[in-house]
């Protein structure tokens, strides 16, 4: 029970991360923006260069030995990543997180009872 209300504050929290970044980004706060992202990640339990390099399926078997629920954490990582890539300027990392996003996000649809779209 206790795990379970933890799990449940800690995908509060990041959700509220999320919508504090869309707000930021919206505003044209993109310092803050990025800054607020990369302490997002560390609420997925790994800071960003492990979801920027790893493949999908190291992320989701990650997320799996981890947590019981871990669709949840993949939502929550799609959402951070598609964040992330509207304020790249890099084209090739945007392209980057933008393939990302999609792997998690058709792996969280075909795994979830839920959609994302």
């Amino acid at each position: 029970m206790i795990q379970k209300d933890y799990l449940m504050r800690l995908i509060q929290m990041a959700f509220d991360a999320i919508n504090q970044i869309i707000n930021k980004i919206d505003k044209g706060d993109i310092d803050d923006a990025r800054a607020l992202i990369k302490d997002t990640y560390t609420l997925l339990g790994k800071k960003n260069i492990f979801f920027h390099t790893q493949e999908v399926e190291d992320i989701v078997n990650f997320f799996k030995e981890k947590e019981e629920s871990y669709i949840d954490k993949i939502q929550m990582l799609t959402k951070l990543l598609f964040e992330e890539s509207r304020i790249e300027n890099d084209q090739r990392k945007k392209k980057e997180l933008l393939q990302k996003t999609k792997s998690l996000l058709e792996h969280y649809n075909n795994s979830s009872n839920k959609k994302c779209y």
